[in-house]
């Protein structure tokens, strides 16, 4: 099975792909528009036009180009601002993030805890109020990313179903589909908008016509406007038929592999089996009622636009719902279960996970014995989710405080979980004074307020919960206007660095929270600028020289750590060529955000020299694993809390 990295430049090179099909849609197009440009001119003179027309032809393809490149290039730029823009215009509404509603309580617990398994802040849940069971995941990068959900999904199954929807929806963000389908919804748009041209032509011919008395000529050159109109209908469904193609072989494949992938998240065929088998037995099936569902209906768990012309066939964005189910579950023989609500069914695995106990949810589990992972295993796991992972994040949540939580779903209590998890705990240092100081000069009073109400819980919290706290907050974060965000990223640089002492915690954090901030502000931001060894060099030894420091106790230790690092570059002949240096946070940042900019493979042997790095001496300390999480976090390589503490809560 291919690893997050290959997954990422197989969605690259599908974009690539896509570029190519929407040209030969174009090409089509053109072709199409001149025949249907010239039947009306010959229309038009009865006859008397040479078929051969150099100067139509251009008119032809300069009208395509405005119209589809101009309709797409809007949609693009109206896209660029991440997976909400999608959301709201399907008539989705944010998820009240403190439910009273048992299913919306339901639904918020299956996304946290999927969150902190998979090592992605948290998306932002959006209901659509439609009866048919579906959902959909948008964005450009986890940071940007929103889940939606349908009232009917929500209501009609079970824990375990709904989970596998959600898990299918994560194998989305995860694999890279999200970042492409958002892409193809903005091509697409400009080729639709042929259609919705034609038609609002024939619909002003039409109300012209109605109660004036006409002459001859002027009936002749209405009916040439209705037949340019006839002739724009057209051609905007030759559109929309290319569109429906291009959906299709960009989109049903990646259903499936997501399908696979849910299994194997939550290691319950029942659960995403059930789901399916629910739709087709449902009166309301999977059907979106809103009208712009068309345009995003690549977007969702199921078919949510389906029609005897499009939904079946080359045309259709998902395959059928028997050969899914069948794939899932061999022994299917084209049954369907009755749709019933979800309060009355069986709660999944993951749900009895989630009850058991960890310090804050009863006694603890874990076992502190462990053996460290392999350099292998993280590679492997980054982007990725597994069965057990999945338990182990509901096991996290669950061990949060519900007060931290409570705290974490609002922006105020986000952003004081923000800057208090950086207070110093001893209240009668310097350092506790001077960062109180900061807050009483640079926050609001309701922020500062909140800080010390929650400040006694976030200094009990085992250091293994804060990251994942901090994956909770996301939502409530991106809330915050860019004054807010820049705000944020002062504040906590000035806390940092108000004792004149930077721990390994208090820059993963800092810089976590930059970048969390940066993506929301550029969530389409992704270029990739270095694609060789020799471009970053300097970068990843000042990145695998702060690691090797972070987890030594002698200077002998720190060589052997960089040295194992190093050596994971292909490029790299003569890893004792190559000598540790004393590097600095800022060379560190400027490091990072180059690494960031290179491509999948590349960021796979920086994730892999990290982690031999980190596991030179078989053990993963905290601070390690603060530092991995913050360079994973930085490059877009999210690793699940799992690979790297199984034994949890044990400190």
């Amino acid at each position: 099975m291919k690893n997050f990295f290959e997954r990422q430049d197989e969605a690259r090179r599908n974009t690539k792909r896509l570029i190519v099909l929407f040209i030969v849609a174009m090409i089509g197009l053109v072709v199409v528009g001149y025949g249907v440009a010239l039947a009306v001119l010959l229309f038009a003179s009865e006859g008397g036009v040479s078929p051969i027309q150099p100067a139509l032809f251009g008119l032809i393809v300069v009208g395509t180009v405005v119209i589809v490149g101009g309709g797409s290039l809007f949609k693009i730029i109206q896209l660029k601002q991440g997976g909400h823009v999608v959301a709201e215009s399907l008539g989705g509404t944010p998820l009240d993030r403190n439910p009273s509603d048992y299913d919306e309580q339901v639904l918020r617990n299956v996304v946290e805890e999927m969150a902190i398994a998979s090592g992605v802040p948290t998306p932002e849940v959006y209901v659509l109020e439609e009866e048919g069971i579906n959902a959909f995941a948008a964005g450009y990068t986890v940071d940007d990313a929103v889940i939606g959900v349908t009232r009917g999904c929500m209501k009609q199954l079970n824990r375990a179903e709904l989970q596998g929807v959600i898990a299918h929806e994560y194998s989305h963000i995860l694999n890279g589909d999200m970042r492409l389908n958002i892409r193809l919804m903005g091509v697409l748009n400009g080729i639709l908008l042929i259609a919705i041209l034609g038609r609002t032509v024939l619909r002003a011919t039409f109300y012209s016509n109605m109660g004036r008395r006409r002459s001859n000529d002027n009936d002749k050159s209405k009916l040439i406007l209705l037949a340019a109109g006839v002739g724009l209908l057209v051609v905007g469904s030759v559109g929309l038929l290319c569109g429906r193609l291009i959906k299709s072989a960009v989109s049903r494949q990646r259903e499936f592999l997501a399908d696979a992938a849910a299994v194997q998240f939550t290691r319950n065929p029942k659960g995403i089996g059930g789901a399916l088998k629910k739709i087709g037995g449902y009166e309301a099936g999977s059907k979106i009622e809103h009208p712009k569902a068309e345009e995003s209906s690549h977007l969702f768990f199921s078919d949510g636009v389906a029609s005897k012309l499009f939904g079946s066939g080359a045309f259709a964005t998902h395959p059928p719902l028997d050969e899914r189910i069948q794939r899932i579950d061999s022994e299917f023989e084209g049954e369907q279960r009755t749709a019933q609500s979800s309060a009355s069914d069986g709660a999944g695995a993951a749900q009895a996970a989630g009850a058991s106990g960890f310090a804050g949810g009863g006694s603890s589990t874990a076992s502190s014995d462990h053996s460290a992972p392999k350099a292998d295993d993280v590679v492997s796991q980054a982007g990725a989710l597994t069965a057990e992972g999945v338990d182990f994040g509901a096991k996290l949540r669950n061990a949060l405080p519900e007060v931290l939580i409570d705290a974490a779903h609002e922006p105020i209590g986000a952003t004081a979980i923000v800057y208090g998890l950086l207070i110093s705990p001893n209240a009668e240092s310097d350092s506790r004074t001077d960062q109180m100081e900061v807050l009483s000069t640079r926050v609001t009073e309701a922020e500062r307020d909140e800080v010390e109400r929650l400040l006694d819980d976030l200094h009990d919290l085992p250091h293994r919960l804060r990251l994942p706290l901090l994956s909770i907050a996301a939502p409530a974060l991106r809330d915050r206007t860019s004054e807010q965000h820049e705000t944020i990223h002062d504040v906590v640089q000035a806390l940092v660095r108000a004792d004149n002492q930077l721990t390994v915690f208090e820059y993963a954090l800092e810089t976590i929270v930059r970048h969390r901030l940066d993506h929301i502000q550029n969530p389409s931001d992704d270029g990739s600028r270095f694609k060789r060894f020799s471009q970053i060099e300097d970068d990843a030894v000042a990145l695998l020289s702060m690691i090797a420091q972070a987890g030594a106790s002698s200077n002998r230790e720190a060589s052997e750590a960089f040295r194992a690092g190093i050596a994971a570059f292909d490029a790299v002949s003569d890893p004792s060529a190559h000598q540790r240096v004393r590097a600095h946070p800022e060379q560190l940042d400027d490091a990072l955000d180059r690494l960031a900019q290179t491509r999948p493979e590349l960021k796979q042997q920086v994730i892999d020299a990290c982690a031999r790095c980190v596991l030179a001496d078989d053990d993963v300390t905290d601070a390690e694993a603060d530092l991995l999480m913050a360079v994973a976090e930085a490059l877009s390589c999210p690793i699940p809390p799992f690979v790297l503490h199984a034994d949890a809560l044990s400190s």
